[in-house]
């Protein structure tokens, strides 16, 4: 609900001088004044309304615009209904019957805006899936013919799309649903990655206690105590482990002693057998 305010100025009509309170007309062919206690009550009515009109064909959430509309129309002066008062208005103001309508409104307005947007959005990537799943990826060629349409700025692009021939008509084959069972497993698989060789010529565990050295001089560079005693921590960890080998090679690189508080075995020497 909207409500307007304002101040309506009742104007006489020039024409035959009628006095305040009167209002004039003809009757069985004489003329008739009929007393009217304020003027100011017709020219209030008529004013309200037209301002009605306005407003009923407005919606609530355009009330500035309403607002705008009825100073423009209202000033102008015009008679009201018996076409004896004539009438403007001034001052105009629009409101809203409950003030949290503003707010609401304006929630309603975001919300309104956002869904539009997200259907407008929505009927763009359904255009985008027909056109790839009916047109551009039917077939290997006609994906190939698309790439290419991509990339003819492109000197290079025949080249590359001959490259790209199978992984083209595999694309097209995912998206048509035609693949042979048992396809995404064979075509997927991954085979582990190969151990280490710690039982060959000891390259890769030297390399892995050498990493070992660089990693505690940078995390500690500074304090020769604190290296030692993660790399005894590290050492003690690996020998529990089960690699022995990499504990004596780490205890020999920081001097550290061994778990019975043996000297470590000197660089570069293999560990004797008991």
């Amino acid at each position: 609900m909207e409500s307007t305010s304002g101040k309506a100025t009742p104007q006489q009509d020039p024409v035959g001088q009628t006095p305040a309170g009167y209002l004039r007309g003809e009757r069985n062919g004489g003329t008739e004044r009929a007393w009217h206690a304020d003027l100011g009550v017709l020219a209030t009515a008529a004013a309200v309304e037209r301002a009605a009109e306005i407003v009923r064909g407005s919606s609530a959430a355009d009330s500035d615009m309403t607002a705008q509309q009825l100073a423009k129309d209202l000033v102008w002066a015009r008679p009201d209904s018996t076409g004896m008062v004539r009438w403007c208005v001034q001052d105009v103001e629009l409101k809203l019957a409950d003030p949290g309508d503003a707010e609401r409104l304006r929630t309603w307005s975001r919300i309104r805006k956002q869904v539009h947007e997200w259907e407008q959005k929505r009927e763009h990537e359904k255009s985008v899936r027909k056109y790839l799943g009916n047109d551009a990826l039917t077939t290997g060629g006609t994906a190939l013919v698309w790439w290419l349409a991509r990339h003819l700025d492109d000197d290079q692009a025949v080249s590359a799309a001959v490259r790209l021939i199978n992984d083209l008509s595999m694309l097209s084959r995912v998206a048509q649903d035609r693949l042979e069972p048992g396809w995404v497993e064979s075509a997927f698989v991954v085979s582990p990655p190969a151990p280490l060789d710690f039982d060959g010529d000891g390259v890769d565990r030297l390399d892995l206690v050498v990493a070992t050295g660089e990693l505690l001089e940078r995390l500690f560079p500074d304090s020769d105590d604190q290296r030692m005693m993660f790399a005894r921590s590290l050492a003690s960890i690996a020998e529990r482990s089960g690699q022995s080998d990499y504990a004596t090679r780490v205890r020999a690189l920081f001097g550290v002693p061994d778990l019975d508080g043996n000297p470590p075995e000197p660089p570069g020497e293999e560990p004797q057998d008991g």
